[in-house]
């Protein structure tokens, strides 16, 4: 292959690589990008100077691939640490271009790279990013075939394989639709599993700081109407008080095992891949994972899920009637154990109110009269430090976001002899009317507490919703929106109104695709296929193999089709493999003789005189083997792809 040949797929090559990792951007680390970076600037001067001692710099950069895949993952299996390999193989491979077979085997490294990157990723708009890195492999390939014949069009290469990729659309949504889909374990997974969610110890101005990321934690769709103002999503639950803090500890309680018959309630899509807790609402009786992975119930009624195969966690919830806690004999041990100065305000304020002991539903009331004077609700309410935080907070600054008063309501529940424990999550969201869904981001991050009632049933009390009610009624992400333009807005009804319109429709608009691609693409599963099934042949899936079989029964007819009629076949085939390069009609060619077609097509092509010939020894001779036969096809394809 010619220096100049070399040169136009380096350029190539390294314009595609650019392409694919500006968009590919965010799933790697800086450190990787920086190694990329290096490796294209070195292939740039080695083609630029000739220095050909750049060349033993491909070592080092590999070596340094493998170090920063093991420092970063703490192991070499998995789909990021693959793609990583293969990302530095692909460029790598570029430095030594010279050869045909150089090209293929750089062809091949992509379309291992290409599968490593759409692994990483379940985005829907990124199906036409790796879409279009295919259909620019498959031109190189188609290129590199043209060579044998001295011809080079790039252009035309693009056309075909467009071309062909439409008619093989229908097949390939046919064969996604009906081909059984299992899940077969996690042999292909790393051994380490990012994980979402909070940490095990609450700080007052923790939650705060959560709330600055709007990125988007799950999707839920119910079944049937449900209020904003009960959609709590609990994840964890801290018992253990520490003056102002709280952090976790092992509940004195056994779980709930209620059986629940009925439909689900509500389906939740996490956005991203995470092992953690299953945020659910608090009626919540009995949760059922749709995805590959495993779920533990634990105590608390709360839920935790491993997710495999790399797929983000879908789960369904079923809703119950509140049930009375199965508490453990020395449960007060824990859920009234508080860690305060003695001296403290709290202690006095409790003394003054010492009749209101033992009284759940009463302290509740008093409470929320409590907080509903003088306090403030604020995302920044500045430190509280020291043994007397909690005694600022109450008594003199009452100014705090919800961890505050999360925390502050814990221990005056406990201080009054009633067993509390404080429950972090989420609240609300963000409701899109075109698709009928919440989508809940780290800006919905809330915090509030349980006590226990006089019927032994976990009973919420939330703060917030008394302090500052619109948070709660109109959910975190126009609330917070509001305080930005508060003064711009006699209230918050006038704001949201002049908030909707145009733009808020087409993001509602584009929010809903978004959704609903990924449910209908990357979340079809065995029971979304079964959903299919049910609803295309009027039966339920499990009273029927036939349903489970079908694919395999029209893969065993399309066979045994192609078989019976094969010789009917190879002369379509033929047909259109001569039409290619001269015009007739079937008429035409089902009257003229082998020879004849052999002259018609004198000079056009060697691969389609050759198939000429091969179906002229088929058709005198049927004895030859079956796989002869076949071969046909594949010869016929060939030509009618690539010429």
């Amino acid at each position: 292959m010619g220096d100049e040949l070399s040169k136009i797929f380096t350029k190539i090559s390294l314009i595609f690589y650019i392409f694919l990792m500006i968009f590919f951007l965010p799933y790697f680390s800086w450190m990787s990008i920086g190694l990329y970076s290096s490796i294209i600037l070195t292939i740039l001067l080695y083609k630029k100077l000739k220095f050909k001692s750049l060349l033993w710099l491909r070592m080092p950069f590999l070596l340094v691939s493998i170090f920063l895949i093991y420092k970063e993952y703490g192991t070499w299996r998995g789909f990021e640490p693959a793609s990583i390999l293969f990302s530095t193989l692909v460029i790598l491979k570029v430095f030594e271009l010279k050869t045909k077979r150089d090209i293929y085997s750089l062809v091949l490294i992509q379309f291992l790279h290409i599968i490593s990157l759409s692994l990483l990723v379940e985005d829907f708009y990124y199906l036409f990013i790796i879409f279009i890195s295919l259909v620019i492999s498959f031109s190189n390939i188609y290129i590199l075939s043209q060579l044998s014949i001295g011809e080079a069009h790039y252009r035309k290469g693009v056309k075909k394989i467009l071309k062909y990729s439409l008619y093989g659309a229908p097949i390939v949504i046919i064969l996604f639709l009906v081909f059984p889909r299992f899940n077969f374990g996690g042999f292909l997974l790393s051994t380490t599993t990012a994980t979402t969610g909070f940490s095990e110890e609450l700080k007052p101005g923790d939650i705060s700081e959560i709330i600055k990321d709007p990125s988007v934690v799950f999707h839920v769709k119910f079944t049937k109407r449900f209020k904003r103002l009960d959609m709590y999503w609990r994840g964890q639950i801290l018992a253990k008080n520490n003056n102002f803090d709280w952090s976790k500890t092992p509940l004195p309680e056994r779980r709930n095992t209620e059986t629940i018959y009925k439909k689900f309630d509500y389906f939740v899509t996490y956005d991203t891949l995470a092992s953690g807790p299953l945020y659910t609402l608090e009626k919540t009786r009995k949760v059922s994972l749709t995805s590959a992975g495993s779920v533990i119930s634990r105590k608390g009624n709360l839920y935790f899920s491993t997710p495999l195969l790399n797929q983000k966690s879908k789960f369904k919830g079923w809703l119950g009637p509140k049930v009375a806690a199965k508490l453990s004999k020395n449960y007060k041990q824990t859920y009234l154990q508080v860690d305060i100065p003695k001296s403290s305000k709290v202690q006095n304020f409790i003394k003054e109110n010492e009749k209101l002991k033992g009284k759940p539903t009463e302290v509740a009331l008093f409470l929320k009269d409590f907080f509903r004077k003088n306090f403030l609700y604020s995302t920044a309410p500045g430190v509280y430090t020291g043994e007397s935080a909690l005694d600022e907070f109450l008594f003199s600054r009452r100014v705090g976001f919800c961890g505050h008063y999360a925390s502050a309501s814990a221990t005056l529940f406990r201080l009054f002899d009633i067993p509390a424990r404080v429950v972090v999550g989420y609240q609300g969201g963000l409701y899109n009317d075109v698709g009928d869904f919440y989508i809940i981001t780290n800006k919905d991050a809330h915090t509030w507490i349980e006590y226990l009632d006089e019927s032994g049933i976990w009973t919420r009390f939330d703060a917030v919703s008394v302090i500052s009610p619109e948070r709660i009624a109109y959910g975190a992400d126009a609330y917070f929106e509001y305080e930005r333009f508060r003064g711009n807005s006699t209230n918050i009804e006038d704001f949201i109104s002049s908030r909707s319109g145009v733009l808020s429709d087409w993001r509602q608009y584009l929010q809903n695709i978004y959704y609903q691609s990924g449910t209908l693409f990357f979340n079809y599963d065995l029971e979304a296929q079964r959903e299919l099934f049910r609803g295309l042949l009027r039966y339920k899936y499990r009273d029927s193999s036939i349903a489970f079989y079908l694919p395999y029964i029209l893969l065993f007819s399309l066979f045994y089709l192609i078989f019976r009629f094969r010789v009917k076949l190879q002369s379509v085939l033929l047909y259109f493999c001569i039409l290619k390069y001269e015009r007739m009609n079937w008429h035409e060619f089902s009257v003229l003789s082998e020879a004849q077609l052999m002259k018609s097509i004198e000079g056009r092509s060697d691969h389609l005189r050759d198939l000429l010939l091969f179906h002229q020894s088929l058709r005198y001779d049927r004895g030859e083997s079956l796989l002869k036969e076949l071969s046909f096809f594949l010869r016929a394809f060939r030509i009618l792809i690539y010429g």
